[in-house]
């Protein structure tokens, strides 16, 4: 893997950090529209993508001190046993093809809800208007 790769990753890591805290701090949640089994399946999903993202997240950084990447001025030390970056890299690679896979569910999703159901679901996911 190339030092870009991670520099990459390191960028996202930044970026799903702070998809964390808006969400805590002034994400809201929509109105259920159906509270049956399809409700408990968006709650499981989007659940399923938030412990991805982490586990992503957790697995590239330990794999980076493994490696003892450069990461422009800063290199990480290099920490743990090297044979772990093969596993590493499979794991991290896995979740992240995982990942995708359930990011495309949930946009399949949301545009049944909007295009076949017509429902406001899309909708009220775009930002406020003032």
């Amino acid at each position: 893997m190339g030092s870009a790769q991670f520099d990459l990753g390191f960028v996202l890591t930044g970026l799903v950090v702070a998809l964390f805290i808006w969400r805590r701090a002034d994400g809201r949640d929509l109105p259920v529209e159906d509270p049956g089994p399809l409700h408990r399946l968006a709650k499981a999903t989007h659940a399923a993508l938030y412990v991805l993202l982490q586990a992503i997240v957790g697995l590239g950084i330990v794999n980076a001190f493994v490696r003892g990447v450069s990461l422009g001025p800063v290199s990480l030390p290099q920490l743990g046993d090297p044979e772990w970056r093969w596993a590493l890299t499979h794991w991290h690679g896995l979740a992240a093809n995982v990942l995708m896979a359930l990011a495309l569910f949930h946009a399949v999703a949301a545009l049944v809800h909007h295009y076949l159901w017509h429902d406001a679901v899309l909708l009220c996911m775009l930002p406020r208007r003032s």
